[in-house]
C-alpha cells in the first residue's frame, strides 16, 4: 500500500485559532441533465459509419438540443463539424433518440453535445452534455446572501475542544426567493459536529434573484486549525494508483497517449458517500472521458485519519504520457 504521507500533508492537532478560507461555491448538474434518458450507462453512441471508418475519416460534430421538442422529437443544431456530413446523420439520429422526461409543461431546456470520431481506432468519445443556461445560474449566487450576514458557518466549541477539523461538501438546492434551501452534507464520521454547524448556518440562506426551475449548487466548508497543513499534497496519476482499493483484482488497461497527454486534471474525493468531482484543466478532449469516469468511481485504501484529511479537499492532479496494464489477480480458493 502507498504511505499515506505521499498522498496527504502531514495533519498537527493545535488548540489554535482557525483559518476562514473563503469557500467556493459550484453549480451542480442540472435537473434536465439529471433525468436525461437513457441514463449514461444505457445511453450508447451514435454509430461510426463504417465507410468512413474504412477510408480512414474522422471528425468532430458539436449540437445543441432542445427538449421536450415537437411531433418529430428534440430540435437538433449543428454548431460545428468537421468531416463528412455521415457523421452529422450518424449524430442527429441518436440525439433523437434522447429525451428529458422530468420537464414540467411549458418548460424547455437547451443541452449541448460534443462528439469526436477517431478511425485509427475505429473509437467514438464524446463529452458530458452541458446545459446551455449553466452560466447564468452560476451568476445567480452574485445574489446569495444569509440571513444573519455571517459570510460562513462558525467553528463549533464541541469540536474546538475536541481537536476535530475537516470539511463538509454541502449540497444546496434553492427553489424560490425567500425560502431556505434543501441541503444534503457529505462528510467522515469524524466531522460529525461540523456537519451539525453547516446544517443549521444554511438554514439562513437566502437566493432573492431566484427565479424558474429549482438551482442546485454545492459548496466546501473548511474547519482547519491555522498553521495546519491538511489534504492532498501535489498528486500524480503514479502517486494515486498504488493507494487505490480492489485495483489489483479489478485490474486496470490505461493509456494516456491517446489522450493528449499531459494534462491537468482537477480532484476532489468524495468516496464512498459519493462519486469523486473530476475534471480538466485549461483544455478539454474527449478522449479522456474514460479516465475522468474511472476515477470518479476508485475508492483509496488509507489509515482512517488520512482519509479524514483529504475527504472533500481538491488536489491538482498531473497525468502524464503512460500506459497502465494490470491483469485482473485470479481468486485463490
Amino acid at each position: 500500500m502507498l504511505r499515506w504521507h505521499v498522498l496527504c500533508a502531514g495533519v498537527l492537532w493545535l488548540q489554535a485559532p482557525w483559518t476562514r478560507a473563503a469557500p467556493e461555491m459550484t453549480l451542480e448538474p442540472s435537473a434536465a441533465l439529471e433525468c436525461l434518458t437513457p441514463p449514461a450507462a444505457e445511453r450508447g453512441a451514435p454509430e461510426y459509419p463504417f465507410v468512413l471508418y474504412k477510408s480512414g475519416q474522422g471528425g468532430r460534430v458539436r449540437a445543441k438540443v432542445e427538449y421536450p421538442g415537437g411531433l418529430f422529437g428534440p430540435a437538433v443544431t449543428v454548431l460545428e463539424h468537421t468531416g463528412d456530413d455521415q457523421l452529422v446523420l450518424s449524430v442527429r439520429r441518436h440525439l433523437g433518440g434522447l429525451s428529458v422526461p422530468c420537464l414540467r409543461p411549458g418548460e424547455t431546456v437547451t443541452l449541448q453535445f460534443d462528439f469526436l470520431f477517431e478511425p485509427d481506432q475505429r473509437v467514438l468519445h464524446w463529452a458530458r452534455p452541458v446545459d446551455a443556461p449553466d452560466p447564468d445560474r452560476q451568476r445567480k449566487l452574485i445574489c446569495l446572501v444569509h440571513q444573519r450576514g455571517a459570510a460562513q458557518p462558525a467553528f463549533p466549541d464541541r469540536a474546538r475542544r475536541s481537536d476535530v477539523q475537516g470539511r463538509v461538501s454541502t449540497h444546496l438546492v434553492f427553489s424560490s426567493p425567500d425560502s431556505a434551501p434543501e441541503v444534503r452534507l457529505l462528510h467522515r464520521e469524524s466531522s460529525g459536529p461540523l456537519a451539525e454547524a453547516v446544517k443549521t448556518w444554511a438554514a439562513g440562506l437566502r437566493m432573492p434573484c431566484h427565479q424558474g426551475a429549482p438551482l442546485a449548487y454545492s459548496i466546501v466548508y473548511v474547519f482547519q486549525f491555522d498553521g495546519d497543513s491538511f489534504g492532498f499534497k501535489d498528486l500524480t496519476l503514479r502517486k494515486l494508483q498504488p493507494a487505490i482499493k480492489g485495483l489489483r483484482e479489478k485490474g486496470l488497461v490505461l493509456d494516456t497517449n491517446t489522450m493528449a497527454c499531459p494534462f491537468e486534471l482537477k480532484f476532489q474525493y468524495l468516496q464512498p458517500h459519493a462519486p469523486n468531482n473530476v475534471g480538466e484543466v485549461a483544455t478539454s478532449d474527449p478522449r479522456r472521458r474514460p479516465l475522468l469516469d474511472w476515477l470518479a468511481g476508485v475508492e483509496l485504501a488509507l489509515p482512517d485519519a488520512t482519509l479524514d484529511a483529504i475527504f472533500a479537499d481538491r488536489a491538482d492532479l498531473a497525468v502524464p504520457c503512460l500506459k497502465i496494464n494490470i491483469k485482473p489477480q485470479e481468486k485463490t480458493s
